[in-house]
Formats: C-alpha cells, structure tokens, sequence
C-alpha cells in the first residue's frame, strides 16, 4: 500500500446542508420553554447526605462526586429545572423527587450503583425531558405496570452500563426523541413490534450486535442510526422502509460485502462503512440515482470500485482513503461537488490513470490529497508531476505517488 505525505494541512469542511451524522444536533429537538438557569455546583461533596433546599436563587444543582452519598432530602422548589449527581453509591432514584421539584427538567445521575431501572420510578416527575443515567451498573430495564402510561422522556441516556438484551418495548412509554445506548453489552435487540414515533437518533455504538432486525419497529421519524464497532456482517433490517431515513454509520463491523442497490428509493444522505472489511461494493442497477452527500468507504480492503452506474449530483464528501484500489473511473468529473472533500490517500493508484486526469479537475479537488514534496516516501520510483497556481503568476511541481 502506497505511502503518501500530505503537505497541506486539511480543513474538514462541514456540509452546506447540515446533514452531517458525526454530531448529534442534526435531529431537532422540540420546541420548550426550558431555559438554563443559575447553578449552584458542589466539586466534591463529602457527607453521606445532602439536603437540597429551597432557593430562588439556584435553578440547577450539581454534585460533581459524592463517594459517600446515600441519601437526599429534597425540600419542595418549584423553581428547580436540573439536578445531577455523579460518583455516588446511590442504588435507587430519590422518592421524593417527583412531589418536591415538579419543574424538573434534566435528571442526571451517572457513574452511580443503579442496576435495575423501573419506568414507573419516573411516572411522577411530570415535566422530565432529559435523563442520563450513564455509566451505571444496569442490566435490566423495568416497563412500566400500567401500558397505557405517557412519560414526557424525550432524551433518554443510557451510556456504559450493562444491558445484554433489550426489549424496545419497554421503552413505549416514554415520548422520545434521542436514545443512546453505547457501550453497553448489548448482544440482542429484541425483533418485535415496538411503536417509538418520534425517536430521531439511535445509537448503538460500541456493543456486540453480530444481527440486528428493525423490519417491525415503527420509527417514522428516526433519521439518525449509529452501530460503530459492532460485529454486524449486514445492514440492520428493514431499515429501507424507514420514510426519514437519513444517517447510517456502520463503521468498524465486520461487512465484507456491500451492494450499492441497497440505496435505491431511500433518502440517505450518508453512509459510512470505514474500517469494515469490504473486499467488494458492487453496483447491479442500470443507474443508481441517490441523493448520498457523504459516502466513507475508507480503511478496508477494497481494490475495484465501479462507479460508472452512479449518478450521486449531492456528493461532497467521497472518502476511499486506505485501500487497495489502483484506478477510480472518471471519478473527478462524476462528481464535481466533491472539491473539498474527497481523499484518495493510501492507495495504489496507477500512473497510466492518473495521467489520464486533465489537471484541471485534478486542481479541482485538491489532488484528493495526494500531493507531496518529498517523493523520497513514495513506495516506488514512479511519480507523476503536477503544477499548482495559486492567487500569483508563478506555479509550483508537487509529486504525486504512483504505481505501474
């Protein structure tokens, strides 16, 4: 595999339509009244108990450690709208709190003891938007008794606990919007029927899902699905019949093929594949017209890729970085909205392809990366030498890596 030396430092360009699935405000989050208050802050809390009293003045309360906690007493305040408290011993979620702030907002209670997690121990906290509950010991989450219960839950946190298997229906009750259950255990996502119809982002990240079903979830709304660093081989199924569909990051699974027909009818907008172990993208389709702004197919073991069958006009993010690949087709005229972004580092690039580029459209987009100034790097003795302008009359010889 070819060695290149970038001389240019990159600027990582953001898409102009805000579709870009590595950040988590993409999905819109529903309109409140909720506004941030005064916060009163305590480092590192000692006693094994704390009263929360009532104060105008403070309308968030924080316990960033308290190793000895194990018991609160809330005194009643309507004008609290969060507490969080991290690092304790706490098992259980404080009686009192649904009576005594019932203008909570965000619940935070992470790095704590919880290992069973009841839905009804929320019930009554009526205005509950937010809840994390991270970096706990849970392994089990309780649904709720009464099936006809409406919880406001809009954002539920469930990051680095302990959950093997979850049944989505448990979660029905709750009204969310954004679901993030990374790094938990998770070998099993229950295949049945679940209705969640405002969930817009879901994320899996860093479990050992090896199959995952979505053919009977109801999720009309989701647009965002994160399943980096899974051992899945496949696509989630049923995710095609998702009507908002726009963000699917597969990276680091263990895909060795991938069918590009897979795209048709749907409304994505990026895909990434980085570090699977595709040997082969195939396309069977006449003409494959999508709407993809970002496709990331970097760090596999890829070396054809046919592109003639794609018709892709919002491209503008093309990653094929640390391959195995030696030609791309008419890459650099197919898709002309590619000139920030589009890295073809890492390859083994034939010389007889890339001097049939016209240099314009190498310029165009940046050499995708390739330029360097040292050619002592380059694996073989073989360069091929381009010209740059820039806003002066004179140009400069950059080398270009090249195999054959």
């Amino acid at each position: 595999m070819a060695i290149i030396v970038l001389a240019v430092a990159v600027a990582i360009v953001l898409s102009l339509s805000g579709i870009n699935c590595g950040f988590r405000a993409t999905c819109s989050w529903p309109r409140s009244y909720y506004k941030p208050g005064k916060i009163k802050r305590y480092d590192d809390w000692p006693g094994t108990s704390f009263t929360l009293n009532n104060s105008e003045e403070y309308h968030e309360y924080e316990l960033a450690s308290a190793p000895a906690l194990r018991d609160i007493q809330i005194v009643y305040s309507s004008t609290v709208t969060r507490l969080a408290i991290n690092d304790c011993p706490l098992a259980d979620v404080p009686g009192t709190i649904g009576t005594n702030l019932p203008s909570l907002w965000t619940l935070e209670l992470t790095s704590c003891q919880f290992r069973n997690i009841s839905v009804n121990s929320f019930r009554n906290i009526t205005h509950l938007n937010n809840l994390n509950l991270s970096h706990n010991l849970i392994n089990t989450i309780v649904p709720p008794t009464n099936i006809g219960d409406s919880l406001p839950i809009q954002r539920l946190e469930l990051v680095g606990n302990r959950l093997s298997r979850l049944d989505m229906r448990h979660l029905e009750s709750l009204s969310l919007y954004f679901l993030y259950l990374d790094a938990n255990q998770l070998e099993v996502l229950e295949p049945h029927e679940c209705s969640l119809p405002q969930l817009q982002e879901l994320t899996l990240d860093s479990n050992r899902l090896e199959v995952l079903n979505m053919t009977l979830w109801q999720m009309p709304n989701l647009r965002r699905l994160s399943c980096v660093n899974n051992r899945l081989t496949s696509l989630p199924a049923g995710w095609r019949l998702l009507p908002k569909f726009h963000c699917l990051d597969m990276s680091h699974n263990r895909l060795s093929t991938f069918s590009m027909d897979q795209l048709s009818l749907t409304e994505l907008k990026l895909l990434n594949l980085t570090a699977n172990r595709l040997t082969s993208v195939n396309t069977t389709v006449a003409k494959l017209h999508v709407p993809l702004e970002q496709l990331l197919v970097a760090r596999n073991e890829l070396t054809v890729l046919n592109i003639s069958h794609w018709s892709m006009p919002r491209l503008w993010d093309l990653n094929v970085s640390d391959n195995r690949l030696t030609e791309l087709g008419d890459v650099f005229v197919r898709f002309r909205k590619s000139s920030e972004v589009f890295d073809l580092r890492g390859n083994n690039w034939s010389c007889e392809w890339l001097s049939s580029i016209h240099p314009a459209d190498l310029s165009v987009h940046r050499y995708g990366y390739l330029l360097t100034n040292d050619t002592a790097t380059c694996p073989t003795n073989r360069t091929l030498t381009v010209w740059t302008w820039s806003h002066n009359p004179e140009s400069q010889s950059y080398a270009i890596c090249c195999h054959g």
